[in-house]
């Protein structure tokens, strides 16, 4: 049956001059669906059949259409734009059919009985629901295939990871009894014999770095504070020395004050009658001593660079001496 025939036999039924609402439905469908396919635009075809039917018969046109776009599997707001030109019909199809392979699958198996029933009245051939019949067993096989690989594959990793894991744990257990055997023999000649090297002496760490940005100021208490910058990594602990300057102008011996794990100390045994001090601090640890940092003067008497306060109390305790 030719197009225009078609489409006058469907107006027809629909202005109820002849045929029924059914008979219109089902062949405009397949001629739909056929033209939609071979122009590559649904939206296209759809405009015209919804532009002459909807002009027909009013509220019955658009019950028209709506049986239409569900024979024709598809809807009128799927079709209702066109894609731009030159664009693939898989956006479109994508639409209906679901973007999952499971889901995918089971959309055309769950259609599969209702195709086969009648082919001729959604405008199918029988081979053509034979094809997608054998399509359809054909792809849960291979989805079937596919996620027995993946957990075969995932299994077969959980079995690598565990055997590694054993071969590690027996043969690191096996590398330390040669070790020990050759250590507590006294025979280096079993490395040679095993193939296991010696373990290696380890790399000295060294002397700590030297401290730096070394301050002395005077507490609120009257003891002077004396704090620097330094790494405390290895172990490393601080010493602290400091030179007198008598108020006769002359400098003491450096000597010892304080071994502190922190960088900061107060210094509480500072002697009466002194014109100045200065620190100086040293890192140290088993493996050496750092060079002495820069030092740091604090002088009593007048006006400190540090603090105003260190004078005063300085200046108090000399009178009561």
């Amino acid at each position: 049956m030719c197009v225009i025939a078609l489409i006058t036999r469907a107006g027809e039924a629909i202005a109820g001059k002849k045929g029924s609402f059914a008979d219109a439905c089902v062949p405009i469908a397949g001629v739909y669906r056929t033209l939609a396919r071979a122009s590559g635009s649904f939206a296209s075809v759809w405009s015209v059949i919804s532009s002459v039917y909807g002009a027909i018969a009013g509220a019955h046109g658009a019950d028209f259409l709506r049986s239409v776009a569900l024979l024709a599997d598809c809807t009128i707001t799927n079709t209702a734009r066109a894609p731009p030109k030159g664009a693939s019909r898989r956006p479109a199809m994508a639409r209906t059919v679901p973007e999952t392979q499971q889901d995918a699958i089971d959309f055309f198996a769950n259609r599969l009985d209702d195709w086969a029933a009648s082919p001729a009245a959604i405008g199918l051939s029988s081979e053509q629901v034979d094809a997608i019949t054998a399509r359809v067993a054909e792809a849960e096989t291979r989805l079937a295939e596919a996620q027995a690989a993946r957990i075969a594959a995932k299994t077969a990793t959980l079995a690598l990871s565990q055997a590694m894991a054993d071969l590690r744990g027996l043969g690191g257990d096996l590398v330390k009894t040669i070790r020990t055997y050759a250590e507590t023999n006294d025979d280096p000649a079993v490395y040679t014999r095993s193939g296991i090297p010696p373990v290696s002496p380890p790399t000295p760490v060294g002397p700590p770095e030297q401290p730096r940005d070394i301050a002395a100021t005077i507490t609120n208490s009257g003891p002077v504070r004396v704090s620097w910058r330094a790494s405390r990594s290895t172990g490393t602990q601080f010493v602290v020395e400091r030179q007198l300057v008598g108020l006769d102008g002359v400098a003491g011996d450096w000597t010892f004050v304080a071994v502190a794990a922190a960088r900061s100390i107060d210094d509480t045994s500072l002697p009466i009658g002194s014109a100045s001090v200065t620190y100086r601090v040293y890192a140290q640890r088993a493996s050496g001593r750092s060079d002495a940092s820069t030092s740091t003067t604090l002088t009593f008497g007048t006006v400190p660079q540090s603090s105003s306060t260190l004078s005063a109390t300085h200046a108090a305790r000399q009178r009561a001496a």
